[in-house]
């Protein structure tokens, strides 16, 4: 078995939890079912969203969503804080 090295990175915690609200309605970043095919995912509490698994509300909730990770695009946190939005990070380890 490999040996792996771990090394720590910033991420936004927009990255594992978000949410907002959009026209009236409760718009989430959010851990799925374990059905789904990918781990997050943004969910709405709207009919259309329940219905189609799209809404207008996620549509417009895409662009808010800061979701920064250092290990993807690279920078460094601003005095302890996230450099595209201004929110708060936390340190997270990956196998490199």
């Amino acid at each position: 078995m490999p040996d792996f090295t771990t090394e720590s990175f910033w991420c936004c915690d927009t990255v594992r939890h978000w949410q907002a609200t959009i026209d009236g309605h409760r718009v989430a970043w959010e851990p799925l079912p374990p059905s789904a095919d990918v781990g997050y995912g943004f969910t709405c509490d709207c009919k259309g969203y329940q219905f189609r698994r799209t809404c207008r509300h996620v549509k417009a909730a895409e662009s808010m969503r800061c979701g920064w990770q250092q290990f993807v695009e690279g920078g460094e946190p601003v005095e302890g804080r996230c450099p595209k939005c201004g929110g708060d990070v936390t340190a997270e380890s990956y196998a490199v």
